[in-house]
């Protein structure tokens, strides 16, 4: 069985999936290195079409880069690289748009916690039918992601339920206790809630109805993330196309397809 078959069946079963050792521990080094410098471009004003519209922590530390990799050829270099293309292509084909690219930099003594959620919340230009099968968010692991830096807990099976309006964004940033959550069947048993722990190099893919949170980063490390989110075309609008004809990933994205101006 390869990675991708092992990922497909974790995704399935669980609405979340690490496949290991995608990228080598020289380019995680390289993307915390260019993650960093595109705190230089970064601006709380700066339009998400220009790159590193940038979010901050209640105490100021950097939180959340929008589109870093409209600032830095490296980091647009792994959003397009073949590797994560191939996971991509592995979960939803190739007539896909790209929906986000950001850095989670979550540095140590980072009191945000995120509360319980689903991704959907955030999706925006959707389609009036769309499914949500149709989404994918991946999430390349920079730093070792424990159970003591703030790890992502994710309740295993969530993706099969509805939207569960969990909490608003504006309530976001708060620490929460999971949510009590059972599954579409008859099952008695609440479902699962697991810490996923994973290394540097590795990449997590998770369904958008997935209920998952953090909790802060008491820790003396960091846990940076750099993700990328996904979906087929038929399930949204806008949204720049991340591969062309012959299936490779657009170097550069038509920039006026991102509905965040």
């Amino acid at each position: 069985m390869d990675a991708f078959e092992q990922a497909h069946r974790d995704y399935e079963r669980d609405g979340v999936a690490i496949i290991k050792n995608m990228f080598t521990y020289e380019e995680v080094c390289s993307i915390r290195r260019w993650a960093t410098l595109a705190l230089i471009y970064s601006s709380t004003d700066k339009p998400y079409r220009s790159g590193c519209r940038m979010q901050y922590t209640k105490t100021g530390s950097p939180a959340l880069a929008f589109w870093p990799a409209l600032t830095s050829g490296y980091l647009n270099s792994i959003r397009c690289s073949r590797r994560l293309g191939a996971v991509v292509k592995s979960f939803l084909g190739e007539d896909v748009k790209q929906l986000n690219n950001q850095v989670y930099y979550r540095w140590p003594g980072d009191d945000d916690a995120f509360a319980y959620h689903q991704d959907v919340m955030f999706r925006k230009a959707m389609a009036i039918d769309f499914d949500h099968s149709d989404y994918l968010q991946t999430a390349i692991i920079v730093d070792p992601m424990t159970e003591k830096n703030g790890g992502i807990n994710f309740v295993l099976g969530s993706h099969r339920c509805d939207d569960l309006q969990l909490c608003e964004k504006e309530s976001l940033r708060t620490e929460t206790g999971a949510p009590v959550i059972f599954d579409n069947s008859d099952s008695e048993a609440p479902l699962p809630v697991k810490t996923m722990c994973a290394e540097p190099g590795d990449v997590m893919v998770w369904s958008v109805m997935a209920v998952h949170g953090s909790g802060k980063n008491l820790s003396h490390h960091s846990r940076m993330t750099y993700m990328n989110g996904f979906c087929r075309s038929k399930s949204c609008e806008a949204w720049p196309q991340y591969f062309d004809a012959n299936g490779d990933a657009i170097h550069h994205p038509d920039v006026e397809d991102i509905p965040y101006a």
